[in-house]
């Protein structure tokens, strides 16, 4: 029997990434993604990738953020798959 667990994710803010708490929306998806293009959500926190790791990726940042469609559940995503959402 699996126990539930509880959501967690690193707090924090990486200086030039999109503010915590920033309404964002998805504009990238791949195959095995929960969630499609224009799904929007809300920035919990953000890290800057490695300096190896974000050459590789093309991505600056990571984010952990909360979707609309599964608020309660913390999802990383890459910044190469998110936008901030205009108001």
């Amino acid at each position: 029997m699996m126990k539930q667990g509880v959501p967690v994710y690193f707090p924090g803010q990486a200086p030039g990434a999109i503010l915590n708490d920033k309404r964002i929306v998805k504009i990238m998806s791949e195959t095995g993604d929960t969630n499609p293009v224009g799904v929007k959500g809300t920035v919990l926190s953000s890290i800057a990738m490695p300096r190896e790791l974000a050459k590789q990726s093309g991505c600056r940042f990571a984010y952990f953020v909360s979707w609309d469609s599964r608020p309660s559940v913390p999802v990383f995503v890459m910044g190469n798959k998110i936008a901030e959402a205009e108001t």
